[in-house]
């Protein structure tokens, strides 16, 4: 079973190790996700900690698209990163880029109720 942080942005994230996946960002608000130096940070914070990384992205508006996207392709191509995407037209845009990560669908996408 995988343990996993939860953090809306990187000054919330708890000093001590014991997670293995650090998820960034917010389901429900593009301004509330972090910035690329902030990106970069979490980055970098994750694995200091042998944490794998999860950027968890909202439902987009047509102006929010472009800096989240952005912000998705700035993350390494590598399958231990996650982008969460609640937002269809993120997810078609990351597939038709190439982009290198795990894309998965995101509760507002699937449909899920909040907790378990």
């Amino acid at each position: 079973m995988e343990r996993a942080v939860f953090v809306p942005d990187l000054d919330r994230l708890p000093p001590e190790e014991g997670s293995d996946r650090l998820y960034l960002g917010s389901e429900f608000c593009a301004w509330r996700l972090p910035d690329e130096r902030g990106l970069r940070e979490a980055l970098e914070a994750a694995g200091r900690r042998g944490m794998a990384f999860s950027l968890v992205t909202p439902f987009l508006d047509e102006p929010a698209l472009a800096p989240v996207l952005a912000l998705a392709r700035a993350l390494p191509d590598d399958p231990v990163i996650e982008v969460i995407a609640n937002d269809l037209g993120l997810s078609e845009e990351l597939r038709a880029s190439g982009w290198g990560g795990t894309l998965v669908a995101g509760r507002l996408l699937t449909r899920q109720r909040r907790g378990p």
